[in-house]
């Protein structure tokens, strides 16, 4: 039986329309234009400084995107920004251990030391935060609480906080765009006009702390690149596929992405069937092996062993790190990730998104992402995705490419006016701190 409050509050819903309500939450429960205006003035304040602390926060390597923010200000004499390290709460030690050497890893090859990481031994982050006491914070995802220590959102309110979003939006939630993080930090770094569009929809403040900058990782695909690929010393030549399953593989999750469950064992077969004419890396998303180890199905040993049959297999490898220079080397890939129904467009190579439930998928679309998936081919089953190997892929039957070639230019190309995107954030951060070189 429904409640009093429950019931009040369907009505509520029912009754007054969805912008009205997001404004009376701005203005009751987050302080309403007052609150801009003091965070604005509180920055031209910080651009007084002699140097301004910045604090880039990092979890893990393929959400990390500020590298190229981090280097111009790196440059500036007037800032000193930082790297610190952490693990997000939900990882094991194992793989907080796993994700820290890639990272480590990363920074050694740009010729960098090691940052600052909680996870060293003795290491005191209470001390070296109010030792360093940031000006300026980058989180690396809008969420409350996900690394429980003094580095969530909750506990730096008091902070002016800078926000480039972990991956490119493609879905309208509101945890996407419309957290009270979103509505009270300083700037949020969207890359398309369409990211826009969908932010004055849903935000509380209209999304008047929005900056269209561009897609910071497009910029990487401007910059010369290794082949992450594996050779094959057989004379033969293979299309470069890519199977990308998320994490969220429960068949009830609310996210419609479970395919790995029904597709693991079928896509091994496939793997070998066109040993010939493909190649193939496995890209999990990262959490998708600790969420395997969890089930009671699977267990550390079988996922481990699935792990690194494609680790091993003659015409496959596994791939765990930055995925742009193997986006970029690819010829197709074969997915159900939010972020990369946008990353992969940049490509311009055909895509398919597999789901029981498309329907679903493209109604959570937000703008841009609708976009996007209007240019996916769709899969439900592995003879889906066998068709799209054979006849997209490696025959070259694909109707989309020229449709793709044309959002590609629109959304990634144009907004860049011979600046990368770090140019466009670096610039925008220097505008709010009354600061001009």
């Amino acid at each position: 039986m429904m409640n009093l409050s429950t019931f009040l509050s369907k009505c509520w819903h029912a009754v007054v329309p969805y912008y009205m309500r997001k404004r009376l939450y701005y203005y009751k429960s987050l302080g309403g234009n007052r609150y801009h205006k003091d965070l604005q003035e509180k920055a031209i304040e910080i651009g007084k400084k002699e140097r301004i602390k910045v604090l880039f926060i990092v979890v893990n390597l393929p959400m990390w995107r500020g590298q190229g923010v981090y280097d111009l200000l790196l440059k500036d004499k007037r800032f000193d920004p930082r790297i610190i390290i952490t693990p997000l709460s939900r990882y094991t030690q194992e793989e907080a251990m796993r994700q820290y050497k890639m990272l480590v890893d990363y920074f050694s090859s740009h010729g960098m030391k090691t940052p600052a990481s909680v996870i060293e031994d003795g290491f005191n982050l209470d001390k070296w935060l109010m030792d360093f006491d940031p000006d300026i914070i980058f989180p690396c995802q809008q969420y409350d609480i996900i690394y429980n220590n003094k580095l969530d959102i909750i506990w730096n309110m008091d902070k002016i906080m800078a926000y480039i979003p972990y991956g490119i939006p493609t879905m309208r939630d509101q945890f996407v765009y419309n957290t009270t993080f979103h509505n009270l930090a300083w700037k949020v770094y969207h890359a398309t006009p369409l990211h826009l569009k969908t932010a004055r929809r849903l935000m509380a403040n209209n999304a008047e702390n929005v900056r269209i900058v561009g897609e910071i990782d497009y910029d990487k695909y401007s910059d010369s690149c290794f082949d992450p690929w594996k050779k094959i010393n057989d004379g033969k030549r293979r299309k470069r596929i890519i199977w990308a399953p998320h994490f969220s593989i429960d068949e009830a999750n609310l996210l419609h992405r479970a395919s790995f469950l029904w597709m693991y064992k079928e896509m091994l077969e496939l793997i070998k069937k066109y040993e010939d004419k493909s190649q193939f890396v496995f890209k999990p998303h990262p959490h998708l092996f600790n969420t395997l180890v969890k089930r009671p199905d699977w267990g550390r040993e079988k996922a481990e062993e699935y792990y690194n049959i494609w680790a091993t297999s003659y015409n496959t490898q596994l791939w765990e790190g930055d995925f742009i220079d193997l986006f970029k080397t690819s010829d197709a890939m074969i997915h159900d990730c939010g972020s990369f129904t946008g990353e992969y467009m940049m490509t311009g190579n055909p895509v398919m998104f597999m789901t029981k439930d498309a329907e679903s998928i493209r109604a959570n679309a937000d703008d841009f992402g609708a976009g996007c998936l209007e240019l996916h081919y769709y899969g439900n089953s592995i003879h889906d995705v066998e068709a799209f190997i054979n006849d997209t892929v490696i025959k070259g039957s694909d109707v989309k490419t020229e449709d793709r070639a044309k959002f590609r230019d629109l959304m990634f190309e144009q907004p860049r006016e011979n600046r990368t995107t770090a140019e466009r954030i670096y610039s925008d951060l220097l505008e709010g701190l009354g600061l001009y070189k």
